[in-house]
């Protein structure tokens, strides 16, 4: 019973979700530039 989902299981071992590891990775990024402007901002009112 089991022999059909030998691959399956295989498959998602190996699975490595690269688009989504990027999209985060570039949500982080933009987090942070968005951050550091409004800092930069908030530093050269004072």
């Amino acid at each position: 019973m089991k022999g059909g989902n030998d691959h399956h299981t295989d498959v998602e071992r190996h699975f490595k979700p690269t688009g989504t590891i990027a999209f985060l990775i570039l949500l982080l990024l933009l987090t942070v530039v968005i951050w550091f402007s409004v800092y930069n901002l908030q530093v050269e009112r004072h």
